[in-house]
């Protein structure tokens, strides 16, 4: 199968973007991250082991954080360079989760689904890495997302 996009090309641009940053200009994010912590409320149970799935900010970990749901924090970046990169960050390809089966009992990818070439593909690999009782939550924009905004900058 051909790829749709290129993902370095992709990458490229994140970290174009991460290195010259706009005051709010992470505000999908944040919104996204504020809706990961409503339905993670939602949920009556912890969790030991929770994964944060390629999200850029780190807006999604500290959700996790602040919801005293989630025990240990493991974020997966493809990236070094980008701001949800630290010390515990393991480093995968765009398109991989890159952590062993069974090893999370929660997963999250906020808003980075839209740009995997084999979405199918990546979400067997969030299954693989889930236990078997695992919760997946993940937010992705898809066709008509956010027309107005779209407008909106084009106009601009």
């Amino acid at each position: 199968m051909d790829p749709v996009f290129d993902t370095e090309q992709v990458l490229a641009r994140r970290r174009r973007a991460f290195g010259q940053p706009v005051p709010g200009a992470d505000f999908l994010m944040r919104h996204a991250a504020e809706d990961l912590a409503l339905r993670l409320s939602t949920t009556g149970r912890t969790f030991s082991r929770g994964g944060v799935l390629h999200s850029l900010t780190g807006h999604a970990r500290d959700a996790l954080a602040a919801s005293g749901k989630v025990e240990t924090i493991v974020s997966v970046e493809s990236d070094s360079g980008l701001p949800a990169h630290d010390t515990g960050t393991v480093e995968s390809g765009p398109e991989t989760v890159g952590l062993d089966g069974q090893s999370l009992d929660l997963a999250v990818t906020l808003l980075t689904l839209h740009d995997v070439n084999d979405t199918p593909g990546f979400l067997t690999q969030v299954r693989h890495a889930l236990k078997p009782d695992g919760l997946f939550l993940g937010a992705m924009t898809g066709a008509g997302t956010l027309a107005e905004l779209r407008e909106s900058l084009l106009a601009a």
